[in-house]
């Protein structure tokens, strides 16, 4: 059985929230006061900072599988400081957390230099969206707990629409083969998931609400530290793969995160959320689903920004906050309530 755990909420809208906008360092103050040190009467997620440079920062996981993520947020490349750059890392250098160039990057970069938007001299990055702008505040919500966080951003690039980025581990029953395979090395089940672009204002570029139509398909912006062959937290190692994932195509889209069910269900007056699973598009596993991010399966014009629905049911004692719009026509639905699930 699973152990359970709950996302801390963070929004604009809270007292004493950090201010998110299209200057360079706005997103390393957010990750900082969400992740690690919290805000007004709002707790830090539990995460640690190892790095801290003008407008850079390292961040690792506080639990699971203890991957680190780094932030660029200086007002590098094409899209200058309305987007800073971002990849995981499996190991840095040095007991002090110090990096092998002294910058904050790592070892064993996902994605891998080879499958990056760019690479700087010594990283190679994916993109996350702050802003159509330099000074227009934006409203964004963060949803994290100590091995996951995911950010969305209404960056004013698409009227009401939220661009988004995520990085952390993803959840993986224990009862399945993966777990029997590795029950002396650990996986490292972590995922991080950004734009495909640089510079680019497209909401088609963003890919969080992206699902791949089979197991076979990878999903672009999509990135985990190793197949099953690799990726051993403690002695690093493995090399990025590129990932797919799905969720309900029969009551929903093959290719995002939409739904075609009648709102509610006249049948039983229910409504229907699928969780949404990551896949090997090459070996075809599945690798596990991602933690308290589910697929609504109505139409989103059944539901507004910020509303919360009770579940019911199979999903009794749950609660979820909808997030929309998404990119890419569908919308977010993430649990808030002490049931996330947590290998």
């Amino acid at each position: 059985m699973p152990y359970t755990s709950q996302f801390q909420f963070y929004s604009a809208s809270d007292s004493g929230a950090p201010i998110m906008s299209g200057s360079s360092g706005s997103l390393v103050n957010l990750l900082d006061k969400c992740l690690v040190n919290g805000y007004g009467s709002k707790l830090p997620a539990g995460w640690k900072k190892f790095y801290s440079g003008t407008n850079i920062a390292t961040y690792r996981q506080g639990t699971g599988s203890l991957n680190y993520l780094y932030v660029v947020d200086s007002a590098l490349g094409t899209g200058t400081s309305r987007e800073a750059r971002i990849v995981g890392y499996t190991m840095i250098d040095g007991p002090s957390g110090s990096a092998p160039s002294g910058t904050g990057s790592g070892y064993y970069a996902f994605p891998s230099g080879s499958q990056a938007v760019g690479t700087a001299v010594e990283y190679p990055y994916i993109m996350a969206r702050k802003s159509a702008d330099v000074t227009t505040v934006r409203n964004w919500k963060v949803l994290a707990d100590s091995s996951s966080m995911y950010c969305f951003i209404q960056t004013g690039d698409i009227a009401s629409t939220y661009f988004t980025f995520m990085f952390g581990d993803l959840y993986m029953p224990s009862n399945t083969s993966p777990s029997v395979i590795y029950n002396t090395s650990p996986i490292n089940n972590c995922l991080i998931v950004g734009r495909i672009t640089e510079g680019n204002t497209a909401a088609a570029t963003d890919r969080l609400d992206v699902l791949g139509v089979s197991l076979a398909t990878a999903v672009t912006g999509h990135f985990m530290p190793s197949n099953l062959g690799g990726g051993n937290t403690a002695v690093g190692g493995g090399s990025s793969i590129t990932v797919g994932k799905h969720g309900d195509a029969g009551r929903g889209s093959s290719t995002a995160l939409v739904g075609t069910v009648a709102y509610p269900n006249s049948v039983n007056n229910a409504v229907y959320l699928s969780p949404v699973w990551v896949h090997d598009n090459v070996s075809l596993y599945v690798r596990g689903s991602l933690r308290g991010f589910w697929q609504f399966l109505h139409a989103r014009n059944n539901v507004t920004d910020g509303q919360n629905i009770t579940g019911s049911g199979d999903l009794a004692g749950r609660t979820f906050h909808i997030i929309q719009s998404s990119s890419n026509a569908g919308l977010y639905c993430m649990e808030t309530s002490n049931t996330v699930e947590t290998s």
